[in-house]
């Protein structure tokens, strides 16, 4: 188990998951704040692979499968990109200023727990 979370520091996959549930929350809310038919779209895309992510997080035991975790590590590389880039949109595609600093905070919590539960 070389690969896995090993030390206290290290979130565990729960915590991952539950970082994961409330970014896809707060995607719901700015699919609703957004005022146009792209940016719905692009949320819509974001929120559909951060789902599959969390289902995949909710549904695995990961600490218990090298191969699996591995397999999981790679989409969460692909998934994070996908987040990074949402966040630094975030200001210019939602204008309610509070629904893009929550989208932003919680995509932020999502990310640095899946760096390190991960060890990216």
């Amino acid at each position: 188990m070389a690969n896995q979370p090993n030390n206290a520091a290290s979130p565990t996959q729960d915590q991952v998951a539950d970082a994961f549930q409330a970014l896809y929350d707060q995607l719901v809310l700015a699919y609703h704040a957004a005022s146009d038919d792209n940016t719905r779209d692009r949320i819509n895309g974001i929120k559909e692979i951060v789902y599959d992510q969390l289902i995949q997080l909710e549904q695995q035991q990961l600490d218990a499968n090298n191969a699996l975790y591995g397999q999981v590590k790679g989409q969460m590389q692909k998934v994070i990109a996908r987040i990074e880039q949402l966040k630094s949109d975030i200001n210019s595609i939602i204008h309610a200023v509070n629904v893009a600093t929550d989208v932003a905070a919680a995509a932020d919590m999502a990310i640095g727990l899946a760096a390190k539960y991960f060890k990216m």
